[in-house]
């Protein structure tokens, strides 16, 4: 039996639930508004109004009571600096908890809302501007590589029509076709060397 024993084990040993307390505690102080399950949250209201009741205290004892459960130098100053003196007309309920009405996916655990009562609202944060003009030039691009025209290769009649302005005599038109007959003799003689050296009939 658990006669006269405070508080609620969680299923874990004592070093085990300090440091979840304390990383809940961290959380609220900087955020000043948690989300976690019923259970915890009232579980977490005692240690929290404790903590800000030492931060209404101020004195050099009080900041190392804290630091000893906080261990954080930056939350043991904002406790002191800027949580407390919010709730110095304020004796005890310090914080809000409230239900909601959606459980946890998965196992279904009841899930609360713990909030300083006395809490600043945070200044909203100015939208980001999505990057649709960038994607959108992109498309363009790609648009207009894909319609560009392709460009063929010119022919050697082009090539002399090019050369001579459409009016080359029939001695250049001769000079132009016994070159190209002869790059093709050379190049069948080639094919016919390499085709000899690997032991291939033409």
């Amino acid at each position: 039996m658990r006669h006269r024993v405070k508080g609620r084990t969680f299923g874990r040993k004592s070093g085990h639930r300090q440091a979840l307390f304390r990383n809940l505690a961290i959380a609220l102080l900087n955020e000043e508004r948690i989300r976690t399950t019923t259970i915890k949250a009232k579980e977490l209201r005692g240690v929290v109004d404790r903590l800000i009741t030492l931060g209404k205290r101020g004195d050099l004892h009080a900041k190392r009571l804290a630091f000893q459960q906080l261990n954080s130098h930056d939350i043991v100053k904002r406790l002191f600096d800027d949580i407390a003196p919010r709730f110095v007309n304020r004796n005890g309920g310090y914080t809000r908890v409230f239900k909601l009405a959606a459980p946890r996916h998965g196992d279904s655990a009841q899930m609360s809302v713990i909030e300083l009562v006395e809490r600043k609202e945070k200044a909203p944060t100015a939208a980001k501007k999505k990057p649709e003009k960038k994607r959108v030039e992109k498309k363009a691009e790609t648009a207009v590589k894909v319609a560009a025209p392709e460009v063929k290769k010119e022919t050697w009649r082009e090539k002399i029509k090019r050369t001579f302005g459409g009016k080359a005599s029939k001695e250049e038109t001769k000079t132009m076709t016994e070159q190209k007959e002869a790059k093709e003799k050379s190049a069948e003689t080639k094919s016919q060397k390499i085709h000899r050296k690997t032991g291939r009939n033409t």
